[in-house]
């Protein structure tokens, strides 16, 4: 399927992947930030130097995700917020690296003026926290379709208010699981033995 754009369906690695040719095309073509919706991915090709902070809307399922620093050296990119779930995982040939289901699954994929894939600088946005009190990120690449914690690549994922601050350290797709949401006043336990 090709649009403006060349490539509309994107799967793991696809930028990295693409001849040349086809990246100078797809930065050729991302002239301004415009987003395409779809039932199980929101996707939205960037022109960084017209988005300095970029909210993703989340597909069917997952979460909003807002990108604050696209890293050194990227112009344009193209976005992917994807439906959260386990088969989103199978459907893109990976696994889950937790026992929990993602609440967010996310692919950044960037590229210079010239059409290079840009992958080794740090992507960092934020998500919200829904009340989780910790959260733990994976990235994914074709080396490692079983997830690897980001914060063992030099990555961090740090509570600021009510979001949730991640720095990947590289372009990839990212599933993030949070955990640890404060039990209610009303079902936290007593320390009444009583009963």
């Amino acid at each position: 399927q090709t649009s403006k754009y060349g490539m509309t369906s994107f799967g793991l690695d696809s930028v990295p992947n693409m001849g040349s040719t086809e990246r100078q095309t797809l930065v050729n073509a991302i002239t301004a930030t415009e987003t395409i919706s779809q039932s199980n991915t929101t996707r939205v090709y960037v022109d960084i130097a017209s988005s300095s902070s970029l909210s993703v809307a989340a597909a069917s399922s997952g979460t909003a995700v807002t990108i604050t620093d696209f890293g050194t050296g990227a112009t344009k990119a193209v976005v992917e917020n994807r439906a959260a779930s386990n088969a989103m995982l199978s459907s893109l040939g990976l696994s889950n690296a937790d026992s929990l289901a993602p609440s967010t699954i996310i692919q950044v994929m960037r590229l210079d003026s010239s059409g290079n894939s840009i992958s080794s600088s740090q992507v960092t946005l934020t998500i919200p926290s829904d009340g989780a009190t910790t959260m733990t990120v994976y990235t994914y690449n074709s080396s490692s379709t079983t997830g690897t914690d980001i914060t063992t690549e030099g990555g961090s994922v740090t509570l600021s208010g009510s979001d949730f601050v991640v720095v990947l350290p590289h372009t990839s797709v990212a599933s993030a699981h949070r955990v640890g949401a404060s039990p209610s006043p009303s079902t936290a336990p007593s320390d009444d033995d009583s009963n």
